[in-house]
């Protein structure tokens, strides 16, 4: 498929975006740089280096294995934090491991790592129970058993029921249309291994929103592209204006 996608395709993306079982028709799934404020190099990776302080309570080695992702698009405007600068994720090059139409706080949901003593292949990361280490049993919200809500304890959607993911995240949009609930956004936890293998081309562009922010992302933007040899007009920066609903990307770089 094409790689990268233009500033007009990310656009119309954001658009369209709806409850469909393809996974490609969803929206655009955008990662958050951890901080801001402070220079990250290698900021694409699961642990970047970063070059401030960092008030971080778990240990960068129990949650370099995963992604948090958000869904992005005009029926869900809503991000983690409408300051930090990210990634647009290419979901083609990308594997889904479990998807939560909130945030479900995966950075709870540990596994040990490979080398390590406790460590377990059928722990899937990000997707254990709740404040879990080594679930080696997720289990995953059904349609046919839970509430439209699923418990918090449970490992979220699995990858291949992710149309009805879509639909409890919108009926959730619904249910708190017009109410005071900051965490409308959702969480889906991509693995890092394959995000990883598949760059540059994980890396569809990068974008700011806060003004503050350019020049640091414009360093990791241009820190990716010489890493990667890239020329510059491939992977593109962009600003994100979150008030135009209809063509919130806009092509700096």
């Amino acid at each position: 498929k094409s790689w990268p996608k233009t500033e007009a395709v990310l656009n119309d993306i954001f658009a369209r975006g709806q409850p469909k079982p393809d996974i490609e028709h969803a929206g655009l799934f955008i990662h958050q740089f951890r901080v801001h404020g402070g220079h990250l190099q290698g900021a694409w990776l699961p642990n970047p280096l970063l070059a401030s302080d960092v008030d971080w309570t778990m240990p960068d080695d129990l949650l370099g294995d995963r992604f948090s992702i958000t869904l992005l698009s005009r029926q869900s405007p809503h991000l983690y934090s409408n300051a930090k600068s990210g990634v647009i994720m290419n979901p083609s090059v990308s594997k889904l491991l479990c998807a939560y139409a909130y945030d479900a706080g995966s950075d709870r949901r540990t596994c040990s790592p490979p080398d390590s003593a406790e460590y377990t292949a059928s722990c899937v990361p990000g997707c254990g129970r709740y404040g879990s280490s080594n679930d080696d049993n997720p289990t995953y919200c059904n349609p046919r058993v839970n509430e439209i809500y699923c418990n918090h304890d449970n490992a979220g959607w699995a990858p291949d029921d992710f149309e009805n993911f879509m639909m409890h995240h919108e009926d959730r949009l619904r249910r708190f249309a017009g109410k005071r609930e900051p965490l409308l956004y959702s969480e889906l936890v991509f693995d890092a291994n394959t995000w990883v293998s598949g760059l540059p081309r994980t890396v569809d562009a990068i974008f700011f929103m806060d003004p503050a922010e350019e020049r640091i992302t414009k360093k990791v933007h241009a820190q990716l592209l010489h890493d990667f040899g890239l020329a510059t007009n491939t992977v593109p920066l962009l600003r994100l204006n979150l008030t135009n609903s209809f063509s919130p990307f806009t092509r700096v770089a």
